[in-house]
């Protein structure tokens, strides 16, 4: 991840997601479209998955000078008026759960979970969503288990406690758990927490 991956992003709505070129340099550039961007362990490695798309003549931006290739350059929605700044979407924030070990205990007790945000400067900005809604989830191999464990508020908004049941044939496997933060109807997943899953 640098400055310039960290700025990726990709929505629900496959005609807004970001559009890259990604080719040796020519007229007609080889486009691509985010279609996923995951933050994985260890922190820092970003897993993109893209799509061919079509390079767009009316809207992309090549100069074959000075090398520069912009895709959605002189798109409708941003109009930029200098075609040496390129426009990049807002700075992106991350959210990472915290827990004191990488396991957890099959009918133990709470674990406790601690989500923290930070902006594209690594800064903790978690105090700015104090007002923010959190929502806990988690599953083990795709299959939601959100349910079928015991959740407890926290010692602070940022914060959950976690118990999983007394079901003896998961131990080995890994309950992944996930926070969404929203606030001003702007949704932020979390990068997703691996927990093993111990006897």
């Amino acid at each position: 991840m640098n400055d310039i991956t960290s700025k990726f992003w990709y929505t629900s709505e496959d005609s807004k997601n970001m559009r890259l070129l990604v080719s040796t340099l020519s007229d007609h550039p080889s486009a691509w479209t985010v279609t996923k961007c995951e933050n994985v362990q260890p922190f820092g490695i970003q897993k993109l998955t893209i799509y061919s798309n079509f390079f767009n003549e009316h809207t992309d931006y090549v100069n074959l000078e000075t090398g520069e290739m912009y895709a959605n350059y002189f798109d409708s929605e941003i109009a930029p008026t200098d075609p040496s700044t390129p426009t990049t979407p807002t700075s992106s924030i991350t959210a990472r759960i915290s827990a004191s070990t990488s396991t957890i205990k099959v009918g133990g007790s709470y674990k406790n979970l601690t989500v923290n945000l930070f902006n594209d400067s690594n800064e903790d900005i978690t105090t700015e969503y104090a007002d923010a809604t959190f929502t806990w989830t988690c599953s083990i191999d795709n299959e939601d288990w959100t349910d079928k464990v015991t959740w407890r508020a926290g010692t602070e908004y940022n914060q959950k406690k976690v118990k999983f049941p007394n079901n003896t044939s998961v131990i080995g496997k890994i309950l992944s758990v996930k926070c969404e933060i929203v606030k001003d109807n702007l949704p932020i997943e979390s990068e997703i927490l691996l927990l093993e899953l111990t006897e």
